[in-house]
């Protein structure tokens, strides 16, 4: 074990651009109540293979900056819907508000947050070996890289300087015409992900790059009205591209000399089922930051492969920008920007993104090719074009040719749960599972959580029946076929609840935060406890009150903790019913909400 100061003082020249992402103090969240901590360089230790990592990194000369810091709990976060995110260099606090959690076990889920007006996003993929993710503020992408299971880096990437890609009219490949196909319900688009010698030397992990990719085409989908029967996407499978060397003439020769007849990519793809291969590089020669030479293209062609620059894939969706021209989609039209540079696009398709300004602020598309000045949003096109079907427009053409573009392999295991999406707290409802493509079914196993986080048993039969108590229900199942192939499907239940508590209070219509930059936030909740700490108090309150569902009204003691601006109610005396209560909170003549869930057994 060698201590960081080996390190570091490498990184003398770098301090003045040292990234600190902060989050800010949550009462029982971590032990220094912060969700990234500087580690001191003089206490941390990490071992040789880790120093050769950050060493690596540092040399390929892509990262603008780097720091090292510790995690905290991030588990311990549970039903917090919004993290106060403090971004160097900016006087305001961000709220990143939750917009998806997926928990796979106890040290492995996805947390995902947007920051408000579009102006970005954190991504935070947990795996047994460490935290990775990626936070985009504006123009600006820190990548987040995990050294060991309880440390990571915080990497500021530096501005693009490839073009987005050189895809052409003259170049589309023309050996094999797809046509679209609409008869398919829920096509998913299996995607498969190679990766070269020269990618591995930039000290990044490949399958966070691969899974950050799938959920920003997920999120892509969604923001531009494509719902989940007509298209979605999974990750096939990540691989060493062995055998494969970039020829250093260019990405379109790679595609079509090198990589299509390669027989181990071919095999990559049979084995992997993939409709798409992706290959990551990072290759300088290429001068370009993605490539395809198809469009469109998947399905049974041959020709389904695309190269994208590692350190450009998920810095601006450049890997979703090269999925979506196998589907036929246009580069971003430059005729509706007439401030931009941009191609003047191929005149055989119809198919482009939009742009739009809020206030000066400039947003582009994921088809757009040149990012610098603009925030580029994870979306295909933008009102009033976006998802019309009679308009030119890009989430159109994704929609007409996702059943031929998923047609690669046509029966991969597919697991999804229908049932209510919306309920009213304490009726009860019925979710059952459709599955397709298993001959004989060996399990099935149900499990519900109402945190997201502590899943406990449900049942074992196709269809399950369940209480509802809110404010969210997460379901999973996980069926398993006799021929070994298993498969997980997610499902939440919201509450029709939520915004009742408040509607007949007049006390709301003048509802103003105590605290502007993050709300009361409770814990636990679901409350099964005596005591509910309530965060984010940043005054002594004057009151604090508990109504129910019922219109049940209460006026309760509590303690103010001063030191951790929270305040702790003990309900243990109260003989509250399970259900929904309000708890309003004045202080400084000024009221502040936030709901707990009571649950006695």
């Amino acid at each position: 074990m060698k201590t960081i100061i080996s390190v570091s003082l490498q990184f003398r020249t770098f301090l003045s651009f040292v990234v600190l992402l902060l989050f800010l103090p949550l009462s029982s969240f971590s032990q220094n109540n912060e969700l990234f901590s500087y580690l001191d360089e003089k206490t941390t230790a990490i071992d040789q293979k880790n120093e050769e990592k950050i060493n690596r990194i540092k040399l390929n000369g892509k990262f603008k900056s780097i720091a090292i810091v510790k995690i905290g709990n991030i588990k311990e976060l549970e039903n917090r819907n919004k993290l106060p995110v403090n971004i160097p260099n900016l006087k305001k606090v961000l709220l990143a508000e939750r917009i998806k959690l997926e928990v796979l076990s106890e040290n492995e889920y996805i947390w995902e947050g947007t920051f408000s007006k579009d102006e970005g996003s954190l991504f935070i993929n947990s795996t047994r070996d460490g935290i990775y993710g990626r936070l985009k503020y504006l123009d600006k992408t820190y990548f987040i890289e995990a050294i060991d299971d309880k440390n990571s880096l915080i990497l500021e990437h530096n501005s693009d300087t490839e073009e987005e890609c050189s895809f052409k009219k003259d170049n589309i490949s023309t050996e094999v015409k797809l046509s679209p196909r609409n008869n398919c319900s829920n096509p998913k688009i299996r995607i498969g992900v190679l990766y070269t010698e020269r990618a591995t030397l930039t000290g990044l992990n490949m399958t966070n790059i691969a899974v950050t990719a799938i959920n920003d085409l997920n999120l892509i989908l969604s923001n531009s009205n494509i719902n989940t029967s007509q298209a979605s996407f999974e990750l096939a499978g990540v691989s060493f591209f062995q055998g494969f060397t970039e020829s250093g003439t260019s990405a379109h020769t790679d595609i079509q000399n090198n990589i299509i007849p390669h027989q181990f990519a071919q095999n990559f793809r049979e084995a992997t089922l993939s409709d798409i291969v992706i290959v990551l590089t990072q290759y300088p020669g290429y001068g370009v930051a993605g490539r395809v030479i198809c469009s469109p293209c998947g399905g049974q062609g041959t020709d389904a492969f695309g190269i994208v620059q590692t350190l450009s894939a998920n810095s601006g969706y450049t890997f979703a920008h090269e999925v979506f021209h196998m589907f036929g989609a246009g580069h971003q039209r430059c005729s509706h920007w007439s401030n931009s540079s941009c191609y003047t696009d191929y005149p055989n398709l119809d198919a482009y993104g939009f742009s739009y300004l809020v206030g000066s602020q400039r947003y582009l598309t994921v088809m757009h090719t040149q990012r610098t000045g603009a925030i580029t949003a994870r979306s295909l096109s933008f009102p009033p074009g976006r998802g019309r079907l009679n308009l030119d427009n890009n989430a159109r053409v994704i929609r007409d040719f996702a059943c031929t573009v998923a047609d690669f392999k046509p029966n991969p295991l597919e697991v999804s749960i229908t049932g209510p999406t919306y309920m009213t707290p304490t009726n009860t409802g019925t979710w059952c599972l459709n599955i397709q493509n298993c001959t004989s079914i060996q399990s099935i196993v149900w499990e519900k959580s109402y945190d997201g986080w502590s899943y406990s048993h449900l049942s074992y039969a196709n269809c399950v029946n369940t209480t509802f108590f809110g404010p969210y229900l997460y379901l999973k199942a996980t069926v398993t076929c006799n021929d070994g192939r298993t498969k997980t499907a997610f499902f939440t239940v919201n509450s029709t609840y939520s915004n009742y508590v408040n509607s007949n209070i007049e006390e709301d219509k003048q509802l103003e935060n105590v605290n502007t930059e993050a709300k009361p936030t409770p814990f636990p909740n679901p409350v099964y406890s005596n005591d509910v700490v309530i965060s984010n108090i940043l005054s002594k309150p004057e009151k604090v009150y508990l109504s129910s569902f019922s219109g049940k009204h209460l006026d309760v003691s509590f303690i103010y903790d001063e030191k951790n601006n929270s305040i702790i109610i003990n309900i243990e005396n109260l003989n509250l019913n399970d259900g929904f209560y309000n708890v309003k909170v004045v202080a400084n003549k000024k009221t502040v909400n936030t709901k707990i869930l009571i649950k006695n057994d």
